[in-house]
């Protein structure tokens, strides 16, 4: 078995799927069961035009937090509160209370998943870490969206794993088609002659209506998913779907994830409060940074999910100054929730109602980022060369960040060892 990675080349800066150009794919060969040639992965990266190079001269950081979501919304929310005591006494009195923080924020967010798509787009969901909630992410980001939008079809969420991934495990959806499924269809489905409905027939759907594309569970197969097998997919998609959420594995070097990378309008970065995560995710930026991909690293929605116990406070400062620092201003915070943390199927209608809306505002930073996409490619006439710039002095900045996270990792172990012992002794 042999692994070719990507090589090194001058920074490329693709990030819409729409814009990369597929020549005619072959048709898909049976994958190899035990047999030989498994696993050549290699990636080149696509080539870009002159209205992707204008694009990557024009681009300016992109806002965050509720700024961000009133940009997508168009509007301010109505001022007059509906929730909790001031929406009652609004009622009752006739008054018009200002709603509170949470309100006005699932408002903004509501009005930015309901907007329309602009083309059809790409979000990549990533952590090179594992454990750190990618399928939880996806699935749920994809609920909210098929939810909240009511109208048009619903998001697909593809499991790009190149091997076993668990999202046909975890979606709440039954069925047996993988995505080789799909890729064995894959010339017929863009044929001429081809229907939108033979492609339902190939992917797992949710009561929601979310489509899922699961990774293979077949113990004998040796084969994996690369770059070569994301095109066939994507020029499929591209054809029928408007919204695709790509739940990734954890190797950041394997061509199917640096295709995903090309790929996506949008990156969201699901994490812990847990330093080693942390220094996972700076190493991904860090590394995206590395590839030309500037504006999907700095651009990225973080979400990051809580956990059972209080989260140290040193911790989560220093964890998010960390991610300010590398461009990542906005942040969506999920409470812990007891449902999803047994790892089975996910049931969105489930669900407690905090968890539904902490999952709609980010979903609505995330539409809110898709939309601010959207524009820069529009409204880009002019073409230019790409400027990717990702000095040493950055480098050496990520370097020192990573390393107090790696401190702050060892404090919170020792004061926890200190209170074990107290407790003990």
């Amino acid at each position: 078995m042999s692994e070719m990675f990507y090589p090194g080349e001058a920074p490329v800066d693709l990030t819409r799927t729409r814009k990369i150009i597929i020549s005619a794919a072959p048709p898909p060969a049976q994958p190899d069961v035990l047999g030989e040639g498994f696993d050549a992965d290699e990636f080149t990266p696509p080539a870009i035009d002159d209205g992707e190079r204008a694009l990557a001269a024009a681009s300016t950081p992109a806002t965050g937090g509720a700024e961000q979501l009133l940009d997508a919304a168009g509007q301010e929310p109505a001022k007059r509160a509906q929730w909790g005591h001031r929406g009652r006494i609004n009622r009752l009195l006739g008054l018009r209370l200002a709603p509170s923080q949470a309100e006005t924020a699932d408002r903004l967010a509501h009005a930015a998943l309901t907007a329309p798509l602009r083309g059809r787009q790409v979000v990549m969901v990533a952590n090179a870490k594992g454990g750190q909630g990618k399928t939880t992410t996806a699935l749920l980001l994809a609920n909210t969206f098929a939810t909240t939008r009511r109208a048009g079809a619903a998001p697909v969420v593809w499991d790009n794993a190149e091997a076993e991934g668990t999202l046909g495990y975890r979606a709440n959806a039954t069925g047996s088609v993988t995505v080789w499924d799909l890729l064995a269809a894959a010339e017929s489905l863009t044929a001429p002659a081809a229907q939108a409905s033979a492609l339902s027939r190939l992917v797992r759907t949710e009561p929601s209506g979310v489509e899922i594309i699961a990774s293979d569970d077949c113990a004998r197969r040796l084969e994996q998913i690369t770059a070569e097998h994301c095109r066939s997919i994507d020029a499929v998609l591209r054809r029928w779907r408007e919204l695709v959420i790509v739940d990734t594995g954890n190797n950041r070097r394997r061509s199917n994830w640096l295709w995903t990378a090309y790929a996506a309008d949008v990156l969201v970065i699901p994490l812990v409060y847990d330093a080693a995560a942390g220094m996972t995710v700076l190493k991904m930026l860090a590394a995206l940074r590395e590839h030309g991909l500037d504006r999907l690293a700095g651009s990225a929605v973080a979400v990051i999910t809580g956990s059972p116990a209080p989260t140290d406070a040193g911790l989560r400062a220093h964890l998010l100054a960390a991610l300010a620092e590398h461009g990542i201003d906005t942040v969506a915070e999920i409470p812990y929730d007891p449902v999803l943390a047994r790892g089975g199927r996910i049931d969105y209608q489930q669900l407690g109602a905090p968890t539904r809306r902490a999952w709609t505002v980010a979903a609505g930073h995330v539409a809110a980022r898709l939309a601010a996409a959207a524009t820069r490619i529009e409204t880009t006439s002019a073409a230019a060369e790409p400027v990717h710039e990702y000095p040493a002095a950055a480098a050496e900045d990520a370097a020192a960040r990573i390393a107090e996270l790696e401190a702050e990792l060892e404090r919170v172990r020792r004061d926890r060892y200190d209170t074990a012992t107290r407790r003990t002794g």
